[in-house]
């Protein structure tokens, strides 16, 4: 239960699947979800061999409704970009680093946009009306 006036948020990092049990009943209680999705290429997320799990995602969003859901495809794209330099951020020290740079970057700007667009597109062919799009930016320094 949340106390009148104050604001909850949980940060899902989804993969696929049915969320968790604790999402769903924290925004049973008036919590506000925050799905964040991040594929490992940007290209592939763009094409329609996405189409069922960008799909599914949009039935488990609409399903929240009437309660609005935050999604982010593709977060921190400015350390995953192409002409970003994309790297890992290390977890211990926090900093940027290109030592698993073959696993990056995701794709070019071109790439993202045209994922974002995939996204967008299939949650408006299931009539999703409670999704809030997010970004959110890693705000590397160059």
């Amino acid at each position: 239960h949340l106390n009148e006036g104050e604001v909850h948020m949980y940060r899902y990092f989804w993969k696929g699947g049915a969320l968790n049990k604790t999402a769903s009943d924290f925004v049973a209680v008036g919590g506000i979800l925050w799905i964040s999705v991040q594929p490992d290429s940007w290209v592939e997320a763009a094409s329609d061999t996405w189409h069922s799990k960008i799909d599914d995602l949009a039935a488990i969003v609409k399903g929240f409704a009437p309660a609005q859901v935050m999604v982010s495809v593709g977060h921190e794209p400015d350390i995953h970009c192409d002409v970003c330099g994309g790297s890992r951020t290390d977890e211990d020290s926090g900093e940027h680093s290109s030592a698993d740079a073959a696993e990056y970057p995701y794709g070019s700007f071109a790439d993202y946009r045209a994922m974002w667009d995939n996204f967008q597109d299939r949650f408006r062919v299931h009539d999703v009306s409670n999704v809030v799009w997010v970004m959110d930016y890693a705000g590397k320094k160059s």
